[in-house]
């Protein structure tokens, strides 16, 4: 999966935002596939997962972080990893 510069900003906003970016990395392949890297536990994870964990960390609390566009990048990203 490649992210869009919208979709990457967003999720960086939000790991930074909550301080998630202790763990949270997003890096590409030589393919130019996106992918979440775990910083604590130095591996790789798909972007479902990482994601679904970076979601769980702001527990439901969108509206203090994200504006209604962000809000609808972070809806749009969220449809394509279903």
């Amino acid at each position: 999966m490649k992210l869009t510069d919208n979709e990457y900003k967003l999720l960086s906003k939000i790991a930074d935002s909550t301080k998630m970016d202790c763990w949270f990395q997003i890096r590409s392949t030589s393919k130019e596939e996106d992918y979440v890297y775990d910083l604590e536990e130095g591996k790789r994870m798909s972007m479902r997962k990482g994601i679904k964990q970076l979601m769980e960390g702001i527990d439901g609390m969108y509206d203090q972080y994200l504006s209604g566009d962000e809000y609808d990048t972070l809806l749009g990203l969220l449809t394509k990893l279903i």
